[in-house]
């Protein structure tokens, strides 16, 4: 990104040079004109000499304004020399991912032919797996049954257990009528 950013950068400041470039060949431009049309009045040796300074001045003028022309001209040579550089490597890092993602498509290939001999191995797998759910399901009505039932035998146990220690008390408690004659334990 910052690489995009310098090249416009670049470029912007590339045309702002050769936009001043091209004002300084307008003015140059026009004191050609000037040198022109002051050349077609030149009709007598004394004439040509009055031109001819004029011509000089304006020669004289159009050096000066194209003097600094030369080092725009180097800066702007230089500023495309490293665009043109900036471009190359560019391309360069272009062409390497293009040939990365080349190997990574090949890949891709290999990979879904591998795939698609395992899925044609997989066929019965989907059939196998369903009848183990269902298997699965069975078992677990049936652990959910026998759980109902372990509770319930568990009710009864507890029941049972109650009963059998009422039926001992009452058991205590006639042995003690029998044996005593008479009963210590209010609970009897």
């Amino acid at each position: 990104m910052a690489l995009l950013a310098l090249v416009l950068v670049v470029t912007v400041v590339a045309v702002a040079l050769l936009t001043r470039t091209w004002l300084n060949l307008r003015g140059i431009n026009d004191k050609a004109s000037q040198i022109a049309e002051t050349g077609r009045g030149i009709n007598s040796y004394t004439d040509a000499i009055i031109q001819l300074n004029t011509t000089n001045d304006l020669g004289n003028s159009i050096e000066e304004t194209a003097n600094p022309l030369v080092g725009q001209l180097d800066t702007v040579v230089g500023l495309a020399n490293s665009i043109n550089n900036k471009a190359t490597s560019i391309t360069a890092s272009a062409l390497t991912i293009n040939s990365t993602a080349k190997t990574i498509g090949n890949s891709g290939s290999s990979i879904n032919t591998s795939a698609s001999g395992i899925n044609a191995n997989l066929g019965p797998v989907p059939g196998i797996a369903e009848s183990i759910r269902g298997g699965v399901v069975t078992i677990n009505q049936n652990v959910m049954t026998t759980i109902g039932i372990a509770e319930a035998v568990r009710t009864d146990v507890r029941n049972i257990l109650g009963e059998a220690n009422k039926a001992v008390r009452n058991g205590a408690c006639i042995d003690n009528k029998t044996s005593l004659g008479a009963v210590n334990d209010p609970d009897c």
